[in-house]
Formats: C-alpha cells, sequence, structure tokens
C-alpha cells in the first residue's frame, strides 16, 4: 500500500483533481450548508441559498431563493426534492435543475435536498424533513452518551442461586437541595443466614450504531460491603471485564464513573444488540445505588 501526500506550492488546480479530492474527503453527495426548506404557499415549497455535493464531487453553489412546486396536491403523497444534475467535464460543467419527484427516494442523479410527507389536506411545515448537513470525522463526545435511566421493571436481572434476599426498589432522596432518583439494591439477610452474601447482576441493553462503544460509565454509590463489576458483552456475546482501579471504586454517595475499553478487541456489527452488565456483591445490610448507565464511541481519555 503506497502513501499519498496533497500539498499545493501554487499549482493550478483542474477540475478533476478538486472533484477527487471532495470525493476521498466527503465520499457521500449531501448538503454542505443552508438549502432550508420553507412552505411559502399552499403548493410551493421556497429552498434557502447554499451549497451541496453530488456523489461526482461537483458542489452545486446557490446564491439566490428558489421555490419548486409539489406536483400533485389532490391526494396524499410522499416527494422527494433535490437538485438533479449530470456531470459533464465541459467548462462550466452543466446547470443543476431543482426537482419533485414521487415518493421518498434514496438514490438520485444529483443531491437530495430534503423530503415532504404530504397529507392531502394542506401543506405545511410539519410536514417538511431535510438530512442534516455533511460533517468530516464527527464522532461522539462523552456528553453524547446513549443512557439508560433504570428503574426496577426496566432491567433484566439474574440472581445467583446463593440464596440471600435481596431487594430492589425505585427511590429517591434529597442531596444538596436537590432530589435524586435511582434504583436501591439492598441485602436484607439475615446476619446468621450462611447464604448471607448476595450477588445479582443487571443487564442493559444498547443497541450499535456506526461507531462501535468504547467508554462505560456509571452512575452509581456503593455502601460498605458491595462491591461492583463491569463487563461488557459485545455483538458475538464475547465479553470484556473491566478493571476498577482504586481511584475509581465507588462511594456511598452518587458519583460518575467512566470506563475506557479497546474497540478492537471486541466485535460490533451496527444494528445489533450488546449488553452492559453490572454484577453486584452485596454484604448483609449493604447496598448499591445505581442512577444512569451509559455507552459511548467517544475513546480519547480526555
Amino acid at each position: 500500500m503506497s502513501q499519498t501526500r496533497i500539498q499545493d506550492y501554487g499549482s493550478a488546480a483542474n477540475a478533476s483533481s478538486i472533484k477527487g479530492l471532495l470525493k476521498s474527503i466527503l465520499p457521500m453527495s449531501g448538503i454542505l450548508y443552508g438549502n432550508e426548506f420553507t412552505v411559502v404557499r399552499s403548493s410551493a415549497i421556497q429552498v434557502a441559498p447554499g451549497a451541496c455535493l453530488t456523489a461526482e464531487g461537483v458542489i452545486i453553489l446557490e446564491n439566490e431563493y428558489k421555490e419548486i412546486s409539489i406536483p400533485d396536491l389532490s391526494i396524499p403523497g410522499n416527494y422527494t426534492i433535490y437538485y438533479s444534475h449530470e456531470d459533464d467535464m465541459i467548462s462550466g460543467g452543466v446547470p443543476a435543475i431543482l426537482t419533485a419527484d414521487s415518493g421518498f427516494l434514496t438514490e438520485v442523479p444529483g443531491t437530495v435536498l430534503g423530503y415532504i410527507g404530504y397529507d392531502g389536506i394542506l401543506l405545511t411545515q410539519d410536514q417538511v424533513t431535510q438530512p442534516p448537513p455533511l460533517k468530516i470525522g464527527y464522532k461522539q463526545n462523552k456528553i453524547d452518551s446513549n443512557w439508560v435511566f433504570p428503574t426496577k421493571n426496566t432491567v433484566i436481572m439474574t440472581k445467583n442461586t446463593g440464596g440471600a434476599i435481596i431487594s430492589v426498589t425505585d427511590a429517591y432522596e434529597l442531596v444538596n437541595d436537590k432530589y435524586e432518583m435511582f434504583i436501591r439494591i439492598k441485602n436484607n439477610s439475615d446476619p446468621f443466614d450462611v447464604n448471607r452474601i448476595g450477588y445479582l447482576t443487571l443487564s442493559f441493553p444498547f443497541k450499535v450504531f456506526e461507531e462501535p462503544f468504547a467508554l462505560l460509565q456509571l452512575i452509581a454509590g456503593v455502601s460498605e460491603g458491595s462491591f461492583i463489576t463491569l463487563r461488557f458483552a459485545d455483538s458475538t456475546g464475547n465479553l470484556v471485564t473491566f478493571e476498577i482501579p482504586p481511584s475509581q471504586i465507588f462511594t456511598s454517595s452518587l458519583s460518575l464513573r467512566e470506563f475506557y475499553f479497546p474497540k478492537v478487541t471486541t466485535t460490533q456489527t451496527p444494528n445489533t444488540i450488546c449488553y452492559a452488565h453490572v454484577d453486584l456483591q452485596l454484604g448483609v445490610g449493604s447496598e448499591v445505588k445505581l442512577q444512569a448507565i451509559g455507552l459511548s464511541p467517544y475513546n480519547v481519555p480526555i
């Protein structure tokens, strides 16, 4: 495999090389900026000035407001509005035509600007849907984690055969003038019972999107005599166990802890389900508070 470095020391660029660069940076067609839809009449959509990119790497710049009519408003129907364009290696290229076709189309000879789901009564703004602008290398950050806020009826729980009396209840308490909600898992066993140590696993399903998960976040509190172990099960069931360093040991008050794991050691297929497992060990009378659990593709430890 060879390496290519692209640099410019004042040499002239030609149309074909610019299109090739754009296709390598933004391989999909779509809106770059602008092109917002506004319903301006009972049968017309106004398209704001903006820029979009075709699959061939051609940028369409429009600096005027355009209008396009919906072809048939006599009955309900779905429509796709797009710039129709045929790439041609001639000076200045050929014009892009603002077009409306029936149906929700995913592939067009140009660039899709948006969709209209007409109800057959009146064309309104809430029937308009547009894709987000194209982005280069966007990655989720910690704030964008997919979070689950458990209640006692929304978690998958597996108890061992030890026989400890474990309760799971919805709870809240006042902390610094703010009510905090969580589930409380407590070992209510008799201290003289030989099976007084309690073990419980809470499992939380997450859907895998385009980027694999690499960060697990947990808001929890652990009383003395209780311990937490965290595991991640990928799309194939392969398990990753998190080593919790001393600085990350949970305290009795609710606090956020973050645990990274390498993406390359897991198989995470888009549109499949993976699981985050919270394994609890509870001594008699001890408890764990669990407020939230989240997964994110973010993998930079800062």
